[in-house]
């Protein structure tokens, strides 16, 4: 962790800092609480099934909150499923939430996240797209972790037509273009 100070002179010193508590360590608690209202956006959160937890962060610093299953099924192998999570939210404007595996899913069963985007406009229940690529069925419990989703800003861009593209070095080679070692 970094404390960055001004000195006099204008310019910015580093110090590190042992831990991450005494990270603000010259603020007191309220403006500690100012700061994070101010960079770090709040999430909405409408619960559409009370039995369903919310959403929360399994560990501090995290940068993915899990989410969980409404419902019970089970997902064959090579199959495909969405799995209701009993909850809706209200992203931040400038904001996006992207579904990604839980990477002990992934590894020991093969259960991976699919179409994970969640525009800051969706007002519905999240459902996540979940494909079984492992060799068993995989039951899904209620109230289980089944994904995680990271909220984050975006840049949208802007669209200008060209009649070309301009050079470079990689130019039109897709998949494999770097090659494997």
């Amino acid at each position: 962790m970094w404390n960055f100070s001004r000195m006099k002179n204008g310019d910015v010193a580093k110090e590190a800092v042992s831990s991450s508590k005494s990270f603000y360590a010259p603020m007191n608690e309220s403006q500690r609480g100012r700061l994070l209202a101010d960079h770090y956006p709040t999430l909405k959160v409408q619960r559409l099934d009370q039995s369903v937890e919310l959403p929360r962060y399994a560990k501090e610093g995290d940068a993915a909150f899990d989410l969980r299953s409404r419902e019970e099924m089970v997902i064959e192998p090579g199959q495909v499923l969405t799995v209701a999570t009993g909850i809706a939210t209200a992203i931040p404007e400038g904001h996006v939430g992207l579904i990604w595996d839980r990477s002990g899913l992934a590894a020991r069963h093969g259960i991976h996240t699919l179409a994970g985007v969640i525009d800051c406009g969706y007002r519905g229940e999240i459902g996540v797209v979940m494909r079984n690529s492992g060799s068993e069925a995989f039951r899904v419990e209620k109230g289980m972790r089944i994904a995680q989703m990271i909220v984050q800003p975006f840049v949208q861009a802007r669209f200008e037509e060209v009649e070309e593209l301009d050079s470079t070095q990689r130019g039109a080679t897709a998949f494999g273009s770097s090659g494997l070692h």
